[in-house]
């Protein structure tokens, strides 16, 4: 907020601090209890970002203090041109803002601007910490909107310097903030054991998504968080859900701000295991709202106002994560206001062909990301239009997508979820026979087909939202609660196999026996000062690996070489290296072992160290040789060392220890002493 103290500050707050809390103002007035307010703690690490809120630069110029053309310090201009500018606002001091704008954390924000809507206008920023492995990337970021002014929407991306996407999303046709505000958009991506785009300096990017003549963007607080991600097996399974329909399935009026408290988990801690990609618009607009294949959580920008939403995707993603135990994804595409027959269905020609392309490049990030999905099923909450347009067709119609999309997807049996269309809805007063027309067509898809499942809504008789055809918030969480009981596809039991198929220490001399999954019990000798790997390869994908070495236990993926290991410097230790695989189901579990050890050091000729006390002969060499033989000869002076290999003679116990302390003869004869190795 600009002009006011806004900004607290809370020292040694931990993952324990992330509670409800509510603030108390008292003055000689009397006092004020705020709203309640939830603490979320990020367990993760702020990646270092230039000029984050944009405040580095001072405003100045002609049109200071308000905005000044200009390419902040620290960012890159993309997409600029004569027409296309890029600079700062001070929104407080701009007519675009009020004077005291909720929303922001700084002075100073970014704007892009188009004037004739032919470019993207905005900025990038190359970091300099690198994409890495098995790591949650939260990236937050604070977007305006004006009192006035056409609003060219956002794009918000986080990838590498060779072009490889971690993650990103569009906002068109309403802004998450309301008019005269900024309010914050975040999305989180997880990247796999072995991501595209490995080792690369990330880049941060934002632009306009819909530039048009006159449209502007501001951003502002930009925020990047690491979070390391629990390792899985490169190729783990993950099912893959899609749900389609009009505005009802897009969550028109599903206001994330209007949940009730039993539901609003479903949008503040969605299931971890969801994640979620989505492309919603009305039909027939040239830009759609998307998001990239990342954790399941609300949309953010392009419903019916000003406010962050949800489809029932919210819900049925997270019961199905719960009910299942297991990784999946939903893929959503809505386009509201869209019948079946001339726009949804294959033979339109319109709609479907971009279903598809969503569907198809969504299943392509799942696979960058280290998945292998499969589809599972198909939620469906679309009719709405075609009761009141040409109800006639959609028994026909309904039967021929199904059909169309199990083809074109390659999955003969795919489950479909259809919904009903709600007859209480105010707007379908005069539209009852097109409504059990429509629902007709479903049902009889239903009774026809094993593999159709129906969902009905008619239970939900009052309480709609505004324009009395759409769901709430509340009631769109009960649709997606409905899709995830009516899903009936058997998932297979957890998973009960703790074998390996593999297990690999590299480098190393020997590895005995021949590894069989049977087989728990291993030797391996490695060079001396060797610091080998350890990679096992899963025979259930489902299954977990634990590295269990010097004390310290460590989580490797299957198919991931561990970190190497430091060998204690006595050759003459046995390292214990252990594998534990925990199966699926958590309970059958399977400890292979591995005892390693390392030859002396050959590397470089030894050295003996001496000295006499006392009448005795102490001779020393590094615990790196132990294991060497100490030779001796004995031979007058003037012969010297004899060359006979017989003449030398192996001290008794020199093999076990790397110091002896050796009587001094009296005789006249010489001794001599070397080192042998074995």
């Amino acid at each position: 907020m600009f002009g006011a103290a806004v900004l607290l500050t809370i020292a040694g707050v931990s993952t324990n601090s992330a509670l409800a809390y509510q603030v108390i103002v008292t003055n000689n007035f009397g006092s004020v209890t705020s709203t309640v307010a939830s603490l979320t703690v990020l367990p993760g690490t702020f990646v270092p970002i230039v000029n984050p809120n944009f405040d580095v630069d001072t405003i100045t110029g002609g049109n200071a203090p308000a905005y000044q053309i200009v390419t902040p310090t620290g960012w890159t201009a993309i997409g600029t041109n004569p027409n296309n500018l890029i600079g700062l606002i001070n929104a407080a001091n701009s007519t675009s803002y009020p004077a005291t704008v909720t929303g922001s954390s700084s002075p100073n924000a970014f704007f892009s601007f188009s004037s004739d809507g032919n470019a993207n206008p905005g900025v990038s920023q190359t970091l300099t910490t690198l994409l890495n492995s098995n790591t949650t990337y939260t990236l937050s970021v604070q977007v305006g909107n004006r009192n006035s002014g056409t609003w060219g929407g956002y794009h918000i991306l986080l990838e590498t310097t060779n072009g490889t996407v971690v993650g990103d999303w569009v906002g068109v046709y309403t802004s998450v903030a309301a008019p005269g505000t900024f309010a914050t958009t975040a999305k989180s991506y997880t990247t796999g054991p072995n991501p595209p785009g490995l080792g690369q300096p990330l880049v941060i990017v934002l632009e306009q998504a819909v530039p048009a003549a006159g449209s502007y963007s501001d951003f502002d607080s930009v925020s990047l968080v690491a979070t390391p991600a629990a390792p899985r097996a490169q190729g783990a399974p993950i099912d893959v859900y899609v749900c389609s329909g009009q505005s009802n399935c897009h969550g028109w009026y599903a206001n994330v701000a209007s949940l009730s408290p039993a539901n609003l988990h479903y949008a503040n801690a969605p299931d971890a295991r969801a994640l979620d990609a989505y492309q919603c618009a009305l039909v027939g607009a040239a830009s759609y709202s998307t998001g990239s294949m990342g954790q399941l959580a609300p949309e953010g920008a392009g419903h019916v106002s000003n406010f962050t939403g949800f489809g029932p995707e919210l819900s049925a993603g997270s019961d199905l994560a719960a009910r299942f135990g297991r990784p999946l994804a939903v893929i959503k595409f809505a386009s509201g206001g869209a019948n079946l027959d001339t726009q949804f269905r294959k033979a339109a020609n319109y709609l479907y062909p971009l279903m598809l392309t969503k569907i198809t490049n969504s299943l392509q990030q799942l696979t960058a990301q280290g998945y292998t999905p499969t589809l599972k099923g198909f939620f469906w909450l679309q009719g709405e239009t075609d009761a009141g347009a040409n109800p006639t067709t959609y028994t026909n119609d309904i039967a021929q997508f199904v059909s169309d999309l199990r083809s074109d997807l390659q999955v003969t049996n795919l489950e479909f979820v259809l919904t009903e269309i709600n007859s209480n809805m105010p707007n379908f007063a005069a539209q009852q026979t097109g409504v059990a027309q429509v629902n007709g067509g479903m049902l009889a898809l239903v009774n026809s087909d094993p593999n159709v499942k129906y969902v009905t809504t008619h239970d939900i008789t009052n309480g709609f939202a505004d324009n009395a055809v759409h769901y709430t918030a509340d009631q769109t969480v009960t649709i997606g609660q409905r899709w995830a009981a009516a899903y009936t596809v058997t998932i297979p039991p957890p998973g009960t196999n703790a074998s390996l198929t593999s297990l690999v220490v590299s480098p190393a001399l020997s590895f005995t026996p021949n590894f069989s999954s049977n087989g728990l019990s291993y030797a391996a000798t490695e060079a001396y000062g060797a610091t080998p790997s350890v990679t096992v390869t899963n025979a259930d994908l489902t299954a977990t690996n634990q590295l269990i070495y010097n004390g310290a236990t460590n989580v490797i993926a299957s198919g991931a070489a561990s970190t190497p290991l430091v060998l204690n410097a006595n050759p003459a230790v046995t390292n214990v290296v252990r594998v534990r695989v925990t199966a699926q189901d958590g309970v059958t579990v399977q400890t292979y072992t591995v005892n390693v050890t390392q030859w002396p050091n050959r590397a470089t000729q030894p050295g003996l160290t001496n000295s006499v006390v006392g009448g005795m002969l102490n001779l020393s060499w590094g615990l790196d040789r132990l294991g060497y033989r100490l030779l001796v000869q004995t031979n007058n002076l003037i012969q010297g060392v004899s060359s006979n290999p017989n003449d030398w003679a192996t001290v008794p116990g020199s093999t076990a220890t790397n110091a002896l302390v050796i009587p001094i003869a009296t005789n006249n004869l010489n001794e001599y002493y070397r080192l042998v190795y074995p």
